[in-house]
């Protein structure tokens, strides 16, 4: 479409094709029925673009013919092609440019265009989708304290959100435990908390390594940061081991707030694939540490479970008093109705067996 409108306005210059010159002789003889033409019974139709026929009673006239190959001339009384010039390169570019863009001849690039454009509003829907969820994820809790009157600082690096529900549990046992809490994402770190005595950071890793999207400007931000001598920091890091750099951001983090000058008040720990009981392990060690009782619950992902029937039991051992049972299993639902043929079409297995 550009470069037929660029052509259009004279930006870019059209294709010049003149074609072949009017021969200089032809036969003159009594012309043939159409369907004797030689010639003209060798083109392909699906190549034929224009054929223009000779005036009548006129002997010296020809049949002018235009291919997707090119034009010439037909002699009317022999059949024979007179001249034929083929089409320049500029002029197949060109005629490939107008098929593309008008769909002519390719019904399947049109269908494909059709879909990619269906694309846009289902990418519009579920942008839409992940923002609000994005937006819901970070509003602020009521009992959310502004940070200059707050003595607890929780600072929030999340990508998909899964982060921002451990602190929104921390910011609940800090405030159940008499504590005015101010929960933020890193990004808003402030130039200082003038009364704050506790900086807690949870905070994922994004790709390789890298921050998550509400902690993307937090080391910018750090270096015009100024710790009160009474600020102790902790932080807690959400990552997956099956990735090389694991939890290399809040390492990073740890690290920055360090250099700043800030005391721990305890190591930095690395939780793996958002563990509740790990992350009830690190309040209790915490609450141990600043001297409340904390008591941290939060199951972002509970475990999927499956309906199981028990299929085989084989009991062994009865003689010799040992018995042992092997007990074999098989989904409970696929037996019936659809299933059953979905089930037996796609060979059923078992959920992979996780230890824990």
């Amino acid at each position: 479409g550009s470069f037929l409108s660029a052509q259009r306005f004279g930006l870019i210059p059209e294709v010049a094709d003149p074609g072949p010159g009017f021969p200089a002789e032809v036969s003159g003889g009594q012309p043939r029925p159409v369907d004797q033409l030689q010639a003209l019974s060798e083109v392909d139709l699906n190549d034929l673009r224009e054929l223009v026929f000779p005036y009548p009673d006129d002997p010296r006239d020809v049949y002018s013919l235009t291919t997707s190959g090119g034009s010439g001339f037909i002699d009317q009384a022999s059949g024979e092609l007179l001249q034929f010039q083929p089409r320049s390169t500029g002029s197949v570019v060109r005629q490939w440019i107008m098929r593309l863009h008008t769909g002519e001849g390719l019904w399947w690039l049109g269908l494909l265009l059709g879909v990619a454009a269906l694309s846009v509003p289902a990418l519009s829907v579920t942008g839409a989708v992940i923002w609000w969820q994005r937006r819901r994820s970070s509003l602020q809790t009521r009992d959310n304290v502004a940070a200059a009157e707050a003595d607890a600082i929780v600072l929030v690096g999340s990508e998909g959100g899964a982060t921002r529900g451990f602190a929104r549990a921390l910011q609940t046992g800090l405030t159940r435990a008499g504590f005015r809490v101010h929960c933020a994402d890193m990004n808003a770190l402030a130039d200082s908390y003038p009364v704050a005595s506790l900086l807690l950071v949870l905070t994922s890793t994004y790709g390789d390594g890298d921050a998550p999207a509400s902690a993307g400007r937090f080391m910018e931000r750090l270096r015009d940061f100024r710790a009160g001598s009474a600020l102790k920091y902790a932080v807690l890091g959400f990552g997956d081991r099956q990735f090389p750099n694991f939890c290399r951001f809040a390492l990073e983090v740890d690290e920055a707030l360090a250099g700043k000058g800030l005391s721990q008040i305890q190591p930095v720990e690395l939780i793996d694939r958002c563990s509740a009981a790990r992350f009830s392990e690190w309040g209790s060690r915490l609450g141990n540490a600043i001297g409340v009782p904390l008591a941290l619950s939060h199951d972002p992902v509970p475990p999927r479970t499956f309906r199981l029937e028990l299929a085989e039991r084989a009991d062994y051992g009865q003689a010799v008093q040992a018995p042992t049972s092997i007990l074999r299993f098989r989904l409970a639902d696929a037996g019936q109705g659809w299933q059953s043929w979905f089930f037996r079409s796609g060979r059923p297995r078992l959920p992979a067996f996780e230890a824990g």
